[in-house]
């Protein structure tokens, strides 16, 4: 178990309160941050600079060393003989403590075809996790075979000298480890080599992998499709707030009863406050221009299913909260987990405008 500041919880973050008054909901970029994002009417053209505060942002410019520029294809490149093969990409020594390249356990899928562009998943460990155990515990990779797309399974680096992986989903607070270029970075690597559809590159992860899914949408939007986060702590970056250059879909899962990272968040520590569930979700609502009240298909003891929908450029909220403390749900309403999430983010696709 990890404490709140991310040792165990998911990941580290800033202070990120979501107050909801009436029909407005302000949302706190970072600690000591005074301009809100507040919810926009309509959605911003794509090629205007867009956003509240003080540093407004502009679409593909979000954190990271990375140019933008479109990877090497790999379409057209002889088809691997490995179906699991462990990838490796080059990183910045000084935001990777002290290593020049990272890993990630790449699971082809069956029947790849190098002329055609498959989508990619990428399952982010949680904590003291790593790629194998997180590949045999989630399901992704039979179902990966089944539906065509790459199920990937980046490393985390070391929490500290000889602690285990970890994520540093929150900025450079962590060990000074930089997420986002090394994000870039695994993308680009799998453009270069496998024939990899830019429009369909969505993330999930569970608690501390489910802050870096978090962490992903709001920071990395111009290459991140969708993302599902699972029993996550969703602080909000540090590294400039949660400012994400369009709408992101989003697929949550927390159980209400998770000992960890608790659904109706924590304030023990100023430094580094939880929001609850529930306000992280209003926060997002309002960063994707969603109605303002979410419809509610099912509403049990056991399960909660809240939907915002028509949101901007054609993205969605959809929130279970379940019973079961802090793991991967085994199922959700009668389906694998896996199949859940895999359903809702290939429902969506970048839109062309940002790409």
């Amino acid at each position: 178990m990890r404490d709140c500041r991310g040792r165990d919880h998911a990941t580290a973050g800033p202070v990120a309160v979501a107050a909801i008054a009436g029909t407005v909901v302000t949302l706190l970029l970072a600690t000591g941050c005074s301009a809100p994002v507040r919810p926009r009417a309509t959605a911003p053209a794509p090629s205007r600079t867009v956003g509240t505060g003080s540093t407004p942002f502009r679409p593909g410019a979000s954190g990271g060393t990375g140019t933008g520029d479109p990877a090497p294809s790999g379409c057209g490149h002889p088809a691997p003989a490995a179906v699991d093969r462990v990838v490796s990409f080059a990183v910045d020594p000084a935001a990777a403590e002290g290593q020049r390249t990272r890993t990630a356990l790449v699971h082809v899928p069956a029947g790849y075809r190098p002329q055609s562009p498959h989508p990619v998943l990428l399952v982010y460990h949680g904590h003291g996790g790593n790629p194998a155990e997180t590949a045999a515990g989630t399901g992704f990779r039979d179902l990966a075979d089944r539906k065509g797309f790459f199920a990937v399974y980046p490393q985390g680096l070391p929490d500290g000298p000889d602690g285990p992986p970890m994520w540093a989903s929150a900025g450079a607070v962590d060990h000074g480890i930089q997420e986002l270029p090394a994000a870039r970075s695994l993308l680009d690597t799998l453009a270069a080599d496998y024939c990899i559809d830019a429009a369909r590159i969505y993330a999930t992860g569970i608690s501390n992998g489910g802050g870096m899914a978090n962490y992903l949408a709001c920071r990395l939007a111009d290459r991140i499709t969708a993302v599902a986060p699972v029993v996550g702590n969703m602080y909000w970056p540090k590294d400039g707030g949660c400012q994400p250059t369009r709408a992101v879909s989003i697929l949550d899962i927390h159980a209400v009863d998770d000992p960890v990272v608790s659904y109706q968040g924590s304030r023990a520590d100023p430094a580094w406050m939880l929001p609850a569930v529930t306000d992280w979700l209003a926060g997002w609502a309002a960063l994707d221009h969603c109605p303002t009240t979410p419809a509610v298909p099912v509403d049990t003891a056991a399960l909660q299913v809240r939907q915002w929908t028509g949101c901007a450029d054609g993205s969605a909220i959809v929130a279970y909260r379940v019973m079961g403390g802090h793991r991967w749900p085994p199922s959700l309403v009668g389906s694998p987990t896996a199949s859940v999430i895999w359903d809702f983010l290939a429902g969506h696709r970048m839109p062309a405008s940002t790409r």
